[in-house]
């Protein structure tokens, strides 16, 4: 047993099958939240003061989350007049590096921007390294690495049975025009 070797990791077990990481693409912190991770369900507007021996009021860790995510979507959403381009790995290192239960309100906040959009590049089927298009039905989470602060998600796409073998990369772009209803409703009468 004393032979017996784990890894933590599967960089430490296979340190030279990944390129170094470099200090760029390590996670960073989000601006203005420096200061540690927020809890979004957190409404609590009152904190203790040691040095004073005083409470105080604050603005509650809820408030905080909204402006959180305006940041989050002015540092990793680029929209452009046809589409909208989403840095993945940024959008989950900033919620690693500064939400409390990150996996959960991440999936919540995808949720609410991606669900019923047009994925038009950014998502493959890895067995055949084919990318994959259409409307996002459900956001499925397939691993959390939280020593990286990185996410795998995956998609689920409507009309599309199989979703196990499909990834999202680093970063999607979604087509404006064929997210909107107009174009959903004009190709279900097409044959």
């Amino acid at each position: 047993m004393k032979y017996l070797k784990t890894f933590e990791y599967i960089r430490d077990e296979y340190p030279d099958f990944f390129p170094p990481v470099k200090p760029e693409d390590e996670p960073q912190h989000v601006p203005g939240f420096e200061l540690g991770t927020i809890d979004p369900e957190d409404d609590d507007t009152y904190a203790y003061d040691f040095d004073k021996n005083v409470e105080t009021t604050q603005i509650s860790e809820k408030e905080q989350y909204k402006t959180f995510l305006k940041v989050v979507k002015e540092r990793n959403f680029t929209e452009t007049k046809d589409e909208i381009e989403i840095n993945m790995t940024g959008i989950s290192q900033d919620y690693c590096m500064s939400i409390y239960n990150f996996p959960k309100h991440l999936k919540a906040f995808l949720d609410t921007e991606l669900i019923g959009k047009y994925v038009s590049d950014g998502f493959v089927d890895i067995m055949t390294n084919m990318k994959k298009e259409g409307v996002i039905e459900k956001i499925i989470f397939v691993e959390v690495d939280s020593y990286h602060c990185s996410v795998l998600i995956n998609f689920k796409l409507e009309n599309d049975k199989k979703s196990d073998y499909t990834c999202v990369l680093d970063k999607i772009k979604i087509d404006k025009f064929k997210s909107t209803e107009i174009w959903k409703n004009s190709n279900k009468y097409n044959l």
